[in-house]
């Protein structure tokens, strides 16, 4: 039997109405009526005398009424056992991310959370466009990814990198002043395949580039600063590169929206809902 309706006579009776006790249980008094009318209907018997003065237990209901306290104390221990056995025992997420947000961000966020959740553990596996496959075959619940890697999947949208040029050290640019994205097409632009850049600038395929078979933004950087050629990062991708390359910042400002993907934000485990929540949260 659902303890909800025996909770809902024993507010009945405390109040000493449906009216004050649907309220307090933020209930329509009909609602609460109704309940009232299926226990009864349940248990084969009336428990409950109902008049313009409010309701009190029928002789039935006196006699029934220590036992029904009994069951509903009896559920709020088995509820009480749960919640300790659930902080008890240690639950695990699986975390997937690109090698620039592994890098870079989620060190600071798995050390926080650990704080606030020590019985959650995190397995992170660093991918590149390959975290798609990873999240639809279950190997990862979570991905850290972009938005347009994200596609076709639950998105929570945490927060926007710029995009910036990227240039040798030796270049001649000052790195302050923005550049037209036009202006790095007479380069030899270094790029990997499907990389969301190429998404947002398709123009960029049909001038001179240098391949990168790749989804690691550390190779492409690389292959820049050994002066072969320029490139468009996210500036998150670029932290603890400063000293390999010049950036500059873009003329037209562009954002990479970074988020969490996941198959199913309803379908989530307890552990990557307080993820989830907690990364929502934080300050990046």
């Amino acid at each position: 039997m659902d303890d909800t309706k025996l909770r809902a006579l024993m507010a009945s009776v405390r109040c000493g109405s449906f009216s004050k006790a649907a309220e307090q249980l933020d209930y329509s008094q009909s609602g609460l009526t109704h309940m009232m009318d299926k226990l009864e209907a349940e248990l084969g018997c009336t428990l409950l005398e109902r008049g313009y003065q409010g309701v009190r237990l029928t002789p039935q209901g006196k006699a029934l009424y220590p036992k029904i306290e009994d069951v509903v104390s009896a559920a709020n221990a088995l509820y009480a056992a749960v919640a300790e056995i659930n902080e008890q025992t240690p639950q695990q997420i699986k975390i997937g991310a690109f090698s620039s947000i592994s890098r870079t961000i989620l060190p600071g966020v798995l050390s926080k959370f650990k704080q606030a959740y020590p019985n959650i553990s995190a397995d992170v596996i660093v991918g590149g466009r390959d975290l798609d496959r990873r999240l639809l075959n279950g190997e990862v619940q979570l991905a850290f990814m972009d938005a347009y890697s994200a596609q076709g999947f639950d998105w929570i949208p945490l927060f926007s990198s710029p995009l910036v040029a990227v240039f040798p050290k030796d270049d001649g640019h000052d790195g302050q002043t923005p550049v037209d994205i036009r202006e790095l097409f007479g380069e030899t632009f270094v790029s990997s395949p499907e990389q969301y850049v190429e998404l947002i600038f398709p123009e960029i395929k049909n001038h001179k580039r240098l391949m990168i078979d790749a989804s690691d933004d550390a190779t492409i950087i690389s292959m820049v600063a050994s002066g072969l050629g320029v490139s468009v990062l996210s500036e998150l991708s670029l932290r603890g590169y400063e000293q390999s390359v010049r950036t500059a910042p873009l003329k037209t400002p562009v954002g990479c929206e970074l988020g969490i993907a996941t198959r199913s934000v309803k379908n989530l485990t307890p552990a990557a809902k307080s993820f989830v929540s907690f990364a929502k949260k934080l300050k990046y």
